[in-house]
């Protein structure tokens, strides 16, 4: 064979594994995505619809008026008093409260850093609790995070 005949080869080959996986996409990127990771993408959706209150002041604004939907608490908040009234506030009004793994990352999350010219995020300010008050686009990372409260 000569080296055209492979390269041509090699390309058809790609090409059909490349169908396989239009077809399948959709049902393997939704078992394939965690549940942080789909919290991420609703966050940086709600972002892009300016529908997130940051910090702790305008979540609790958001969560007392019931405009929330979803509520972001890290897992590393310092004061305990902090955590009683945000988990207080989702329980009594009925929205669901989801872990964060830290104030740091959850501030990475919904853009609170800056991003260098390689993608890296630098001088991130870390938020104790973000609060979705509309969710934006309806989506695959949606319907995972959905989905959990309903296992719950």
């Amino acid at each position: 064979m000569s080296e055209e005949q492979i390269k041509e080869e090699k390309l058809s080959g790609s090409e059909e594994e490349e169908e396989i996986n239009e077809e399948s996409g959709s049902e393997v990127e939704e078992e394939s995505m965690d549940l942080m990771t789909a919290v991420q993408k609703v966050l940086k959706s709600a972002l892009r619809n300016d529908s997130l209150a940051k910090g702790l002041n305008e979540s609790i604004r958001a969560l007392d008026s019931g405009r929330a939907r979803l509520c972001v608490l890290a897992s590393d908040v310092d004061d305990p008093k902090y955590v009683n009234v945000i988990t207080t506030l989702c329980s009594e009004n009925n929205i669901q409260l989801i872990k964060a793994p830290s104030r740091e990352s959850l501030g990475e999350w919904v853009g609170l850093c800056k991003i260098d010219e390689e993608g890296v995020a630098q001088k991130i300010i870390k938020t104790s609790c973000v609060v979705v008050k509309e969710y934006g686009d309806q989506n695959q990372a949606l319907n995972i995070v959905l989905k959990s409260f309903n296992k719950n």
